[in-house]
């Protein structure tokens, strides 16, 4: 799920959305913003440099050994590049690289760490 945003100057660009980070034990999700400044080669291309922050918003909880554990995702923070190819003035096409770290605690109940 993601939102563009249209309200920026020209040559930025913006994105707000939901990820689910997971897998079939755990599902933890996050919101996200991403800013970016586009650069125009062509008519029909264009890149991106991009920067990523989020918060965690879903948290979730797994037994290990008997051992309930709970997982908190509390940040997110990337770095990208996004390429994009302009078929006409109403269909793009575009691919997206990035470094995304995610940091995450995990906590027993008895406290330890």
């Amino acid at each position: 799920m993601f939102c563009n945003a249209s309200v920026l100057a020209e040559g930025w660009t913006g994105e707000v959305g939901y990820m689910n980070v997971g897998d079939s034990d755990i599902d933890l999700g996050a919101l996200y913003g991403i800013v970016g400044y586009e650069v125009d080669h062509s008519d029909s291309y264009s890149s991106t440099l991009e920067l990523l922050v989020g918060f965690g918003v879903q948290d979730d909880s797994l037994t290990v050994l008997s051992t309930k554990v709970d997982i908190e995702l509390d940040s997110a923070f990337g770095l990208g590049y996004k390429g994009t190819f302009n078929i006409d003035d109403a269909w793009s096409v575009y691919y997206r690289a990035m470094y995304v770290r995610i940091p995450v605690k995990m906590n027993t109940h008895s406290g330890n760490k």
